[in-house]
């Protein structure tokens, strides 16, 4: 039956070549995000002569798919097997990667360059950056980044400039890392533009291919999937609209975080990520994300819903915080009006962080403690009422949720503030999953469960009254980023001690 099946993703197993030819070279598609890039390696592997590159280093794309194929316990190991398995007959392997992803392999995987040795880079960019900024932006809206899996209904699109111009900003970044690691290591790649590749297609990919000297080799019969052009007339509308509004000098807010209705009814200033603007700027960036400024954007979104709408819950509270963020919402929780917060650590990384950052801050020493201990441990030393107000995040879904539920009851908090997510759909009330393994070893990785929002209302039971904050409500412009609080698969409950 799969093998019927259209190939959708490029780690599909029939995408694997059996002929176990050595690779003698290989090449590195250096991209940034819309540069046409996902387009371009289609067509290198629908040559027959040049494997079939895609991102393989990104954590966020084809990285996961790989290792959990392959069952690989380190970057040594997961290489190995790419190329043991994508090496096209004519002795070439191929890779696409951004920047920041290429970097983040290299500083786990030194050994990488070595390995690939020699390497070619095909350096791609495009030469209308507005028009790279307006298709990544929309990416980010519809979290659909190439043409398939485009079924069923279509996300509402909305313009945004701040997102725009972050994108653009993101674009630049992407591109200048490229080009400093050119320079810095002596590199001259094989550069193309975007545009030259739509104003012809073959003859790009015949120019690869002879700098690659590979024309007269052995040709793979390979049938990756097609790649259909994405935008249409609202990337055009877009374009424009930008280049009005930034055109003589109008961009000196560009790059500002996007507005919501909290901080419209509090005043520009008076919002916590403008307050404490060096907080926000050192916390780190999700290892699965390229892109920063979309992290920052979901955890606005996120202290929207989890702080901005229970401040009244939270002003003169005993608080508890399991996993804080480098301190983020326990100094969230204080500077919403909170009495006092304990914050529970689970790693000494982010123990540290904390400890940093709460020294860093205004609030006095006594109104945190700080602790670095498994959760579980914590809550049994508890007394009953000595907590006013749990804020849960992320820990939802790693512990034993009855058990969890049921040291709530023994420790009646008048309030749980709970950022989860939820399985959809009928029939388990909890499903689980293995969290991706570590490079180092082979052990597996955590059990994650995520309950449904039924299994959610059962082990309330009687305890606790229960309501789901309204992220419908929150006058949010678009829904870049936090796609998984639209679509109802991640959200925050408020809990009440009946």
């Amino acid at each position: 039956m799969t093998e019927n099946k259209p190939i959708r993703s490029m780690t599909d197993a029939r995408l694997d070549f059996t002929h176990g030819t050595p690779m003698r070279q290989s090449y590195i598609v250096a991209s940034s995000p819309r540069s046409g890039s996902t387009y371009f390696c289609r067509l290198l592997g629908q040559s027959g002569l040049l494997g079939t590159p895609s991102e393989v280093l990104n954590p966020g794309f084809d990285l996961k798919g790989f290792k959990n194929r392959f069952k690989a316990s380190s970057p040594a190991d997961y290489i190995a097997e790419l190329i043991s398995r994508r090496t096209a007959k004519s002795g070439v392997f191929g890779l696409k990667a951004h920047f920041e992803n290429f970097e983040g392999f290299l500083k786990e995987y030194p050994a990488l360059l070595d390995v690939l040795s020699p390497v070619t880079y095909i350096y791609i960019n495009r030469r209308d950056r507005v028009a790279q900024a307006v298709s990544m932006a929309r990416a980010l809206q519809t979290n659909q980044w190439s043409s398939q899996g485009q079924e069923g209904k279509k996300p509402e699109l909305r313009y945004n400039r701040e997102l725009i111009a972050n994108a653009m900003k993101e674009v630049e970044l992407q591109d200048a890392g490229w080009l400093n690691w050119f320079k810095a290591n002596n590199i001259t790649p094989f550069r193309l533009t975007y545009e030259d590749l739509l104003a012809d297609p073959a003859g790009t990919v015949q120019r690869v291919v002879e700098h690659l000297g590979v024309q007269d080799a052995e040709r793979d019969e390979v049938k990756v999937p097609p790649v259909e052009k994405q935008g249409d007339d609202t990337n055009q509308e877009w374009i424009e609209r930008f280049r009005r509004e930034t055109e003589g000098g109008g961009d000196s807010q560009l790059g500002a975080p996007p507005a919501d209705a909290d901080s419209k009814r509090r005043g520009p200033s008076d919002h916590f990520f403008e307050r404490h603007d060096r907080l926000i700027q050192s916390l780190p960036k999700m290892r699965d994300s390229a892109i920063g400024f979309l992290d920052l954007i979901r955890l606005r979104h996120r202290y929207n819903a989890v702080i901005g709408q229970n401040r009244q819950l939270l002003r003169g509270a005993r608080v508890l915080d399991l996993i804080s963020y480098a301190g983020f919402w326990s100094l969230a929780a204080l500077d919403a009006g909170a009495a006092s917060v304990v914050v529970v650590e689970t790693s000494q990384k982010n123990f540290d962080a904390a400890r940093k950052n709460f020294l860093q801050s205004q609030f006095e020493a006594e109104r945190c403690k700080l602790l670095r201990a498994k959760i579980t441990e914590v809550l049994k030393k508890m007394e009953p009422k000595q907590i006013d107000v749990v804020l849960c995040k992320r820990y939802f879904e790693h512990c034993y949720l009855p058990d969890f539920f049921s040291e709530l009851c023994r420790l009646q908090p008048k309030y749980v503030i709970v950022d989860t997510k939820v399985a959809l759909g009928e029939g388990a009330l909890c499903r689980f999953s293995i969290a991706g393994k570590a490079w180092k070893g082979a052990q597996s990785g955590k059990i994650i469960s995520t309950p449904s929002h039924e299994a959610i209302v059962l082990l309330c039971g009687s305890q606790f009254h229960w309501r789901a904050v309204d992220w419908k409500a929150m006058d949010i412009a678009d829904w870049a980023g936090i796609q998984d609080y639209a679509d109802g698969s991640h959200r925050t409950y408020v809990l009440q001690q009946e």
